[in-house]
């Protein structure tokens, strides 16, 4: 497998291979997100900083964003995917390292490669979230105001499915897309492009808010399980997990940007 090479889920969504796993050496999954609303390298850095694993790079958001499907599988059945093709590159061991919102499919998929009898050392969560309502609505209000979809705009989350409160908010998101691209100098063809693609990132990055809502699926894991977070951070999970408050970083965002974070990572996956 060459670089970048990817692996293909049942579902048609993808993992990235930035190195692969060599005759059951082991690999570093990486949960997190790329060019909506955040992103990071930290796979690229750690495929930087270790030699001897594969490395290998999850991001649902992009994922969902790019498949004719827009249904809301579920954290669950997202999981079971990624695994079963995680598990068939054959690295044997895995250490696996989520992000911020990420926390809950990361923890899942550890759960998910356990049961297809994978050997998984280490899962690491970084500033992991757990959004609820509140957090759900606190985003949506964000993106609407980057449209200009106007204010007020409540979602029933909790109160409605999950792909109901999708579809309302992308209801409201595309109306206020729409006004954006009127006022851009596009082409038609250039117009719905534009808008597509960000209509289509928004559906995923929501959708994806959504079915994490409220999910914690970090207790009861059998491997080693270390968060790393702002010190101001409230540490989740049972007491079984490790919390390391990482000195001058404020944010999830500040952790990414510290080199030092690649280091550690590396260290305490070996």
């Amino acid at each position: 497998m060459t670089l970048s090479a990817k692996l293909s889920t049942a579902s048609g969504l993808h993992v990235q291979c930035l190195r692969p796993a060599v005759d059951g050496g082991g690999a570093l999954l990486v949960v997190e997100f790329l060019g909506v609303e955040g992103g990071g390298t930290l796979a690229g850095d750690l495929a930087g900083g270790t030699a001897d694993v594969g490395v290998y790079r999850l991001d649902p958001v992009s994922g969902m964003a790019d498949s004719p499907d827009r249904s809301l599988p579920g954290i669950p059945a997202l999981a079971e995917d990624y695994a079963a093709a995680l598990s068939a590159a054959g690295a044997g061991v895995f250490h696996v390292v989520g992000y911020c919102g990420g926390a809950a499919l990361t923890t899942a998929i550890v759960s998910e490669l356990a049961k297809l009898g994978a050997d998984v050392r280490c899962c690491v969560l970084l500033a992991p979230g757990f959004p609820g309502a509140d957090e759900v609505q606190a985003e949506f209000d964000a993106i609407l105001a980057k449209v200009g979809g106007g204010e007020g705009f409540v979602l029933p989350v909790g109160a409605a499915p999950a792909g109901t409160v999708q579809a309302m908010a992308m209801a409201r998101l595309d109306a206020g897309l729409a006004g954006l691209v009127d006022g851009l100098d596009l082409e038609r063809d250039e117009a719905e492009v534009f808008m597509a693609d960000l209509s289509d990132r928004y559906r995923a990055w929501l959708g994806f808010l959504l079915m994490s809502a409220s999910v914690d699926t970090s207790t009861g894991l059998r491997c080693r399980t270390v968060e790393i977070s702002p010190p101001d951070h409230v540490a989740g999970g049972g007491p079984e997990r490790e919390f390391v408050p990482w000195p001058n970083a404020a944010t999830g965002s500040d952790l990414l940007t510290d080199p030092l974070l690649v280091e550690y990572v590396v260290r305490i996956t070996r």
